[in-house]
């Protein structure tokens, strides 16, 4: 993720908002203050959550089993 434009979104969103507008809904019934920030492809997303302090990243693959357990956090490295 750039603070800057440098052009390069990897979504079929315009940006950011779009995407958080999009992704977000009772339908996934994410935890607030979870933003998608990259598409990964195939319906899955990378997210970052916001209310953590170390912003704690999130994957989202609804492939694996289903909508209920898509959501999963990444470990630490």
């Amino acid at each position: 993720m750039s603070l800057t434009d440098t052009g390069d979104w990897f979504s079929d969103c315009e940006d950011l908002a779009m995407a958080h507008r999009d992704f977000t809904g009772p339908e996934r019934n994410l935890p607030p203050g979870l933003v998608p920030l990259m598409d990964r492809g195939c319906a899955m997303w990378a997210l970052i959550d916001f209310k953590t302090a170390d912003g704690q990243m999130w994957d989202w693959d609804p492939n694996l089993c289903c909508r209920e357990h898509a959501l999963a956090p990444l470990g630490n490295h």
